[in-house]
């Protein structure tokens, strides 16, 4: 903030001054010819004295966040009308507080997005999940730009065309679809940008009545041909960012090579959204040389200094009970903004890309006889889907060769989320088939004994495991693996694309365990199946080599 002034017994800044003097001569120079007549009549024709009413009222309305309603100046019922039309189309915060009433709440960080979105043609906002960055942003302020599109204007010209972009088309088109719910039933609105019928109305484009349209598509989808004059980027990254550094780059080139040149000269781009990791597409936009063009903000739900960030939304109680059903990570990630990094893992990512390094030339195979390599014994390990329910777990089965030096390859990966029972089961036959491993580890606990029980007198070779703290253990636990990658003793194929999608998964699983303050381990991203899997075929490995088969043949 500026110098402060006493302007009319109001302590303020000569920028919110200047803002407002700015509103007023917009609006007299687009006046219509009755409101012109108005202001040559009126005030016995002490046409100064109006204009600094004017900018009076104008100042006491954006201060007061939109709350205080433009008063007729005495009686000069036109002037007041188009003073009230100006600043819905100047003022984000009026406008929202004007049209939406009560069903409306600004906090003082919303307060920040109106200003940023008058005055920054690009824009970056890191804030909470719940904290009504999508209602704002991919809900007002769309609205907001189609309201004040006028053809001929210097400035709302360029709230024409619109494009709004999530991480799947579904739920661009969520969006989409409430827009169209609030135009239809606010009577400002759809005086404004609805003529009654359903003509524009589609499911991922509308046209409105005054010329506008506005195009929902997902982050990543085929686009060419369109120049938005603003576009609005809301959560665009899916989880597998958090697997993948393939897949971060692959964002990042999307952003700045498809949507950055979609972009009309003088239009505006709004990112919004919550980090997954540390080097995914929002770190792009820290000011750190290239990017200082761009206005970036965080607004984790408590601040550093330990301030909330809306109390009436969340406070300090109901932020830690989150905490705790969320566990620290997904906390620290989704409240915080701050995502667990490389350097939190017990697995570092540097560590990690041994197992891909310098296996350009190999890649996945569909059997034993396949294999470029002859290895001393093959073995698989097996992590189950508690549930064949739409979002369950994922269930992973490895297979791995094992070579003369006691290095694990990867020779397949089977993946698939919400499999039925028959359908696991029959994973397991068909990794029998064609691979012959020698020992298929599988995890023993609750319900995972109903497959061992289901494969008995069958001449697959389960050996079970049930797994407890022995998970945590440094020595023979996941944290081993960690010195398996580190001797390159974990080998991945990165020969080809479905090699290399396999590979990245299993890496970003990895690098996203950490240890928890309890002395546990949880996975930052919620899925450690492929690193379960991985593990069970490390005891296999084991087993075989030891010649410690405990197990019968079931």
């Amino acid at each position: 903030m500026g110098e402060l002034i006493n302007y009319r017994g109001h302590i303020t800044s000569k920028e919110a001054l200047n803002f407002a003097t700015k509103v007023v001569n917009d609006m007299i120079e687009k006046m219509s010819p009755n409101a012109i007549n108005e202001l040559m009549g009126g005030y016995s024709n002490d046409v100064d004295k109006l204009i600094q009413d004017l900018i009076f009222e104008t100042f006491k309305t954006i201060n007061t966040d939109g709350k205080q309603q433009i008063q007729n100046l005495e009686g000069l019922g036109n002037v007041s009308r188009e003073l009230e039309e100006t600043l819905r189309c100047e003022s984000l915060a009026y406008f929202i507080m004007d049209v939406f009433g009560d069903d409306a709440i600004l906090e003082w960080f919303h307060l920040d997005w109106c200003e940023l979105a008058e005055t920054r043609d690009k824009v970056v906002i890191i804030a909470s999940r719940d904290h009504g960055k999508s209602y704002f942003w991919t809900h007002f302020y769309p609205i907001w730009q189609m309201y004040r599109y006028r053809k001929n204007h210097p400035k709302y010209k360029y709230a024409k065309d619109g494009f709004i972009f999530s991480h799947t088309d579904s739920k661009a088109v969520d969006f989409l679809e409430i827009i169209k719910n609030t135009i239809e039933s606010n009577e400002i609105l759809s005086n404004r940008l609805w003529d009654g019928r359903k003509e524009g109305w589609a499911k991922s484009s509308i046209r409105t009545k005054n010329g506008c349209t506005l195009k929902a598509k997902g982050f990543g989808s085929g686009v060419r041909g369109y120049h938005p004059s603003y576009i609005m980027v809301d959560d665009p990254l899916l989880e597998k960012v958090m697997y993948s550094p393939t897949q971060r780059e692959k964002n990042i080139d999307y952003f700045y090579s498809v949507i950055c040149n979609m972009l009309i000269p003088h239009g505006q781009l709004v990112v919004v959204g919550t980090p997954f990791h540390k080097q995914d597409l929002y770190n792009t936009f820290r000011k750190d040389g290239r990017n200082e063009e761009w206005a970036y903000r965080e607004y984790p739900a408590i601040f550093p200094d330990g301030r909330i960030l809306w109390e009436g939304r969340y406070d300090y109680k109901q932020l830690m009970i989150k905490r705790k059903t969320l566990g620290n990570m997904i906390f620290s990630r989704e409240f915080l903004c701050r995502p667990v990094t490389s350097e939190s893992s017990i697995f570092p990512y540097d560590t990690l890309k041994s197992a891909i390094r310098g296996m350009e030339k190999f890649t996945l195979i569909k059997n034993r006889e396949a294999s470029p390599k002859t290895f001393e014994r093959i073995v698989a390990g097996c992590d189950f889907a508690i549930s064949a329910n739409v979002g369950s777990d994922y269930t992973v089965f490895t297979v791995w060769g094992v070579d003369t030096d006691n290095s694990l390859w990867l020779l397949n990966m089977f993946r698939k989320r919400g499999a039925s029972f028959n359908e696991q089961i029959g994973m397991i036959r068909q990794i029998w088939m064609n691979y012959s491993p020698e020992v298929i580890v599988v995890e023993d606990n609750n319900f995972q004994s109903i497959y061992t029980q289901f494969l008995q007198d069958t001449e697959i070779p389960i050996k079970s495991h049930k797994t407890g703290k022995n998970k945590h253990d440094i020595k023979n636990g996941l944290p081993s693996l960690a010195v398996l990658f580190e001797r390159g003793k974990i080998r991945l194929p990165y020969g080809d694309e479905y090699s290399k999608s396999c590979a990245d998964v299993i890496l970003g699983e990895f690098n996203n365990v950490t240890y928890l303050d309890s002395g546990g381990l949880a996975s930052v991203s919620g899925h450690d199946d492929c690193v379960m899997s991985t593990w069970f075929a490390r005891i296999a490995q084991m087993t075989a080599s030891e010649g410690s088969f405990n197990f019968q043949f079931m």
